[in-house]
């Protein structure tokens, strides 16, 4: 009897081992890393957001963009298949608003910003990857300006 416990002890162990070696969501995840420029030079700062589309599985992912470099590592990245990019830079314009977030109203005043990346690469865009283990660790991005006279994102707080 005690030979038989022994035996179903060592296959559940086992059996635990080699299910800790798998993906716990069971998507075919990617790391995702590239360059993301605005105008030709190296986006200072930003967010890169990859939506699955087409059928793709999967949530929605995305990391921040820093001297035009990001980064997913693969536990968190973006499944294969297609995706939407979004990408977002903001900049504050020097000018001071109320905390649209301060419930108490007690006058908070936030740093101003401004989306400094065109529409069509987030709210609107038509970006588009399909990532493969091959793509994924090489992807490119050239996005342009804002118009300067876009309306400001008043109540976004900077880091």
């Amino acid at each position: 009897m005690n030979r038989h416990r022994g035996i179903l002890l060592l296959t559940f162990c086992v059996s635990a081992m080699l299910s800790g070696c798998s993906s716990s969501d069971e998507l075919n995840r990617v790391e995702a890393t590239g360059v993301v420029t605005m105008n030709g030079a190296p986006l200072s700062a930003g967010h890169i957001a990859f939506l699955p589309i087409d059928g793709t599985p999967g949530p929605a992912t995305g990391t921040e963009i820093s001297e035009g470099k990001f980064s997913l590592r693969q536990a968190a990245g973006p499944a294969t298949g297609r995706h939407r990019i979004e990408i977002r830079s903001f900049q504050k314009t020097g000018q001071q608003v109320a905390d649209s977030t301060d419930s108490e109203r007690n006058g908070t005043l936030i740093d101003e910003v401004r989306q400094v990346v065109a529409s069509e690469f987030n709210t609107g865009s038509k970006l588009v990857a399909d990532l493969t283990p091959e793509t994924a660790g090489r992807l490119q991005f050239e996005v342009s300006n804002a118009p300067p006279n876009g309306k400001p994102a008043a109540s976004s707080k900077l880091p």
